[in-house]
């Protein structure tokens, strides 16, 4: 329910979960449930709801000496911080979370892909300093773990960041290459968390090319898309491609 939108049921849903695993003790569905809160929390930009709801979690997966639970959390406490604009911190947590997954197996497919996601993660953080070529690179490493995992929503976000950051370098082929294989991923996907960013970008892409209908629609698809997905940097990203779009167009007019 909550990747269709429907915010309200799935979290209902997800709560009367948490009080069934509660009562019986279950710790496995504790931390799983409190998990899928902390995701809905990450699609609105609730980083109070977050923040309370990794703690909990950690709480418990540090009890049940469960350093895979563990890492995932300091993983997405990283992001939060992000999230928040606290990038020196979430640098710290990011580490201590990667370190945590090469210690485990790093040759396991679902360790690699948690340390892919901090490399993604450390690529937002550069992105967020304007020091592009650093965060290409992880954004670069990121995939370099995840090719085997064709068709996730995480290599969807992978090539996205990516092509965030070939964009700000104006290597526009690059950018055009990984932005059109997070679409692509996401038609195969029933959720569309990130999809709106990676069509906005598509948009100014097409437009930097005098393309204006195509980058009409990729507009158009992402605003549906942000729509469906109620999230605030969505949004406020598409402000942004419009805005950008409308003065590349008065430009060309001059």
């Amino acid at each position: 329910l909550i990747r269709e939108g429907d915010y309200e049921a799935g979290t209902i849903l997800i709560e009367k979960m948490l009080a069934i695993a509660l009562r019986l003790g279950n710790a496995d569905y504790v931390i799983q449930g409190h998990k899928e809160l902390i995701y809905h929390a990450i699609r609105i930009h609730d980083l109070t709801r977050m923040s309370q709801c990794i703690e909990t979690a950690l709480t418990e997966a540090r009890k049940q000496q469960n350093p895979k639970e563990v890492g995932v959390l300091l993983r997405l406490k990283g992001l939060m911080k992000i999230l928040g604009g606290f990038l020196p911190e979430a640098e710290e947590f990011l580490d201590q979370a990667t370190q945590i997954f090469q210690s485990i197996d790093n040759e396991d497919l679902r360790y690699a892909l948690n340390i892919a996601a901090c490399y993604c993660y450390q690529g937002d953080i550069f992105r967020n300093r304007r020091q592009y070529d650093k965060a290409l690179d992880f954004y670069r490493q990121s995939i370099a773990l995840s090719e085997s995992a064709w068709g996730t929503q995480s290599l969807a976000i992978f090539h996205s960041g990516a092509g965030q950051a070939a964009f700000q370098l104006q290597k526009w082929e690059e950018a055009w290459s990984h932005l059109d294989k997070a679409i692509c991923i996401y038609d195969l996907l029933d959720s569309g968390w990130g999809r709106a960013v990676a069509e906005g970008y598509m948009a100014l892409l097409c437009c930097k090319k005098s393309d204006y209908p195509k980058g009409k629609q990729y507009l158009l698809d992402a605003e549906q898309h942000a729509n469906k997905s109620r999230n605030p940097y969505e949004m406020g990203l598409l402000y942004r491609v419009k805005a950008e779009i409308r003065s590349g167009m008065v430009k060309n007019k001059a």
